[in-house]
């Protein structure tokens, strides 16, 4: 059953009461963490933990390297820790080690079902962090979890099922819809990250050249996107024109030279990461989605899971995506059922024709024929020897 209208304001308010009580005693960028969590729905009991957990694993590095606890001589008796005005360069620099090393200390201090609750406080904070990216990849992505599997540890990265993208595309809201379905496509079409789409100026969409540029990714490069589908370039020109109207009825004027954003908000300026973050967020909550860890990361993962189902190999996913090294293009490497049933029924052991004895008995037969030529090879060589020796 959905949720009522008074259940989304509920909803709502209790977001916001959930999580402004973080703001001021959490660095920013857990703060957005918790925030995010909130807003898919995770219950105060939740964030709450997360806080802590948080809390008590940047303690431990800091206290490790000498930065606060000078004197303490455990991680309970340090008193001087402030959380709050933790450098962003420690969360950002933090790796799999730190997480170990921590780990290993509660294991001495704690029981292991509480090493449990940190490390997936630890990995997803982490996992957030290279959504938003932050970070270019998950570096917390192998630190072990106790009690859930070792198939856990290797497990693909998350994407959208067809039936799940085409919900989300039918559960945009209805204002702005135009604007939004479009800003969907482009993530699940292109794989754009979410600082690119949001970089993404009219002047970029080239149809004559039939090429969108992509001008700012990641370390400030441009790449070039091939733009000649039909469809896509159809909903492109669709959604130009409504931009136009948008534009003629707003107080904005856009002049020839100026910054002219493909994506505006509410306010007529360049759309925000975040407000592309809560649009992506809002669908995917009205779309049943919830719960799942969609994201715009996870759009673009789909993107590039549909392209490398399709016949894209690495080297070319490598190039549509921008990224840098090729081990990176990889993770988004998912074929799907049928290509991996494809792969397993191509097996010879699967052949209706297979027969185990009949593949000895001709193993035997070849080696016994390759044994015969060298021996007489060998013969043939001796009795050329032997007449040039007589010779």
């Amino acid at each position: 059953m959905g949720r009522t209208p008074k259940a989304k304001k509920d909803l709502g308010y209790k977001y916001n009461a959930d999580v402004l009580k973080y703001r001021g005693i959490t660095p920013p960028l857990v703060y957005r963490y918790l925030e995010s969590l909130a807003l898919n729905e995770k219950s105060p009991n939740t964030l709450s933990q997360r806080y802590y957990t948080l809390k008590s694993f940047f303690k431990f590095v800091s206290w490790r390297a000498g930065q606060c606890g000078q004197n303490a001589a455990t991680l309970e008796a340090v008193d001087d820790f402030d959380f709050a005005a933790l450098p962003e360069e420690v969360i950002l620099g933090c790796r799999k080690m730190d997480a170990d090393s921590y780990k290993t200390y509660l294991h001495r201090e704690h029981a292991r079902s509480s090493s449990r609750v940190h490390s997936i406080s630890i990995r997803s904070f982490y996992r957030f962090l290279m959504q938003d990216e932050q970070l270019d990849r998950d570096v917390m992505q192998f630190v072990s979890v106790e009690g859930t599997g070792a198939e856990n540890e290797t497990a693909h990265a998350i994407y959208l099922k067809s039936d799940e993208v085409a919900k989300l595309l039918l559960s945009v809201k209805k204002k702005n819809e135009t604007r939004d379905t479009m800003i969907l496509m482009l993530f699940l079409v292109f794989g754009l990250r979410l600082s690119e789409l949001c970089s993404l100026d009219v002047d970029d969409v080239q149809f004559r050249a039939k090429r969108l540029v992509v001008r700012r990714g990641k370390g400030g490069k441009t790449r070039v996107l091939p733009l000649d589908n039909k469809e896509i370039v159809r909903q492109l020109k669709d959604y130009l024109k409504y931009r136009k109207e948008i534009v003629k009825k707003s107080v904005r004027t856009e002049n020839p030279g100026d910054e002219r954003p493909l994506f505006l908000s509410e306010r007529m300026v360049r759309i925000s990461r975040r407000r592309v973050q809560n649009i992506v967020e809002e669908a995917i909550r009205a779309a049943g989605l919830s719960g799942k860890n969609y994201s715009t990361h996870k759009l673009r993962h789909t993107a590039a899971t549909y392209m490398y189902n399709n016949g894209a190999d690495l080297a070319m996913l490598k190039d549509v995506l921008g990224h840098k090294n090729l081990n990176t293009t990889t993770i988004y490497a998912h074929p799907d059922e049928e290509a991996r049933s494809t792969a397993i029924s191509s097996s010879p052991l699967l052949k209706p024709s297979y027969n185990p004895r009949e593949v000895v008995e001709r193993e035997n037969k070849k080696e016994a024929e390759e044994c015969a030529a060298n021996r007489s090879a060998s013969e043939e060589d001796f009795e050329e020897e032997e007449f040039e020796r007589g010779a």
